[in-house]
């Protein structure tokens, strides 16, 4: 399991790689609990 701190690290970093790759309607979701 992941803490608060590494989740969003991960979250963040594959959020950006997905905008990168064109998938913003999929990095917002990602973000959401």
């Amino acid at each position: 399991n992941l803490t608060g701190g590494q989740y969003q690290v991960a979250v963040g970093a594959s959020s950006a790689d997905l905008t990168l790759k064109g998938g913003a309607k999929v990095a917002p979701r990602a973000l959401k609990p």
